[in-house]
């Protein structure tokens, strides 16, 4: 395990060592989790801004807030931003732009409109992550909170706008490597490690031993359903690839025997 967890820590340095781990407040925490499963509820998508600091290699997420979701077309994200940071800073509280949130279901958050998303903050803010928190997973017992970045190659590949299977392979850009998951970290402050020290000697054995009994079969259901998805849409690219390549070779054969003719 010693050496498995060495491997990735070098993998982590070669793909970029901008950043080693990611610190967030549990204030921050209880925001993204509680405006993602509002969101969740209404079966819509949470987003929001992460604001904080870097501190040598390490991101210090301390604050966080949603994007606005209004019908009004007149609203301007980008200056709502400005404004919720200016007025964060008259209150004394980091103000800094860090990254954004998200939230999943069962994993289901790799889309194209999240890789451009994240593109730009990266090449703005180098130092910038993506934090997924799947509410599925979550509501079953399993907090599920993890940092991503695009790894260079990707970002290579977004800047030269060449997504040609040779471009992919001449970078060696692959669903393996088109993210970097930074490992993520909790902080609380020293009173509420005080609280929950005293709570749970205050709860009985039994009583917190009936967490761990939580199920897992609708998770394990829902992955599979997904992935199930997802075959079948392979499947069905696949096909539509054969054709095309069926195709191609008919119009070149046609072609070839039309030259003969033409030619003799």
């Amino acid at each position: 395990m010693a050496n498995r967890g060495g491997k990735n820590r070098k993998e982590l340095e070669e793909n970029d060592n901008t950043i080693t781990h990611v610190q967030c407040d549990g204030l921050a925490v209880m925001k993204m989790v509680k405006h993602c499963h509002e969101e969740s509820s209404n079966m819509d998508l949470a987003q929001g801004a992460l604001l904080g600091l870097v501190v040598d290699k390490r991101l210090e997420i301390t604050n966080c807030f949603p994007f606005p979701k209004s019908p009004d077309e007149n609203m301007d994200e980008e200056e709502y931003q400005l404004t919720m940071m200016r007025r964060l800073r008259r209150v004394n509280v980091d103000h800094f732009h860090v990254g954004w949130y998200q939230s999943a279901d069962v994993g289901n958050f790799l889309s194209l409109p999240l890789l451009e998303s994240q593109f730009h903050y990266q090449t703005s803010i180098e130092e910038s992550v993506v934090v997924i928190y799947d509410t599925q997973k979550s509501a079953r017992g399993f907090l599920a909170l993890k940092a991503y970045r695009l790894t260079p190659q990707a970002i290579a590949m977004y800047k030269d706008g060449d997504f040609t299977p040779e471009a992919l392979r001449t970078l060696k850009v692959g669903y393996e490597n088109l993210f970097v998951e930074i490992p993520v970290v909790i902080k609380n402050s020293p009173l509420t490690n005080i609280m929950m020290s005293e709570l749970s000697e205050m709860m009985p054995s039994s009583e917190g031993n009936n967490f761990l009994d939580l199920g897992t079969a609708s998770v394990l259901e829902n992955n599979l359903r997904c992935m199930i998805d997802r075959v079948d849409e392979l499947y069905q690219e696949s096909m539509k690839f054969n054709k095309y390549q069926q195709t191609v070779a008919k119009q070149e054969t046609v072609s070839f025997l039309l030259f003969l003719n033409v030619r003799y």
